[in-house]
C-alpha cells in the first residue's frame, strides 16, 4: 500500500542512518508516493461530491425534506 510505503520511507529518513545518496533516493520515492496518494484522495473527493450531488438531486426531485 502506498501510504504504508510512504510511512516506512519517512521513518527511514528520520532515523538518520541512510547515506546521503540513499536519502535522496528515498526522498524521490516519497515524493512519487505522495503525488500518487494525493491523486487518489482527489479522485475519492470527486466521487464523494458526485454521490452527494446525486443524493441531493434525488431528494429534491422526490420532494423529501
Amino acid at each position: 500500500m502506498a501510504l504504508t510505503e510512504l510511512q516506512s520511507i519517512i521513518e527511514n529518513l528520520e532515523s538518520g542512518s541512510p547515506s546521503l545518496a540513499k536519502m535522496i533516493q528515498l526522498f524521490e520515492e516519497g515524493m512519487k508516493l505522495m503525488s500518487y496518494c494525493r491523486d487518489e484522495l482527489n479522485d475519492v473527493e470527486d466521487r464523494i461530491k458526485t454521490l452527494i450531488k446525486n443524493n441531493d438531486d434525488f431528494i429534491e426531485k422526490a420532494g423529501i425534506d
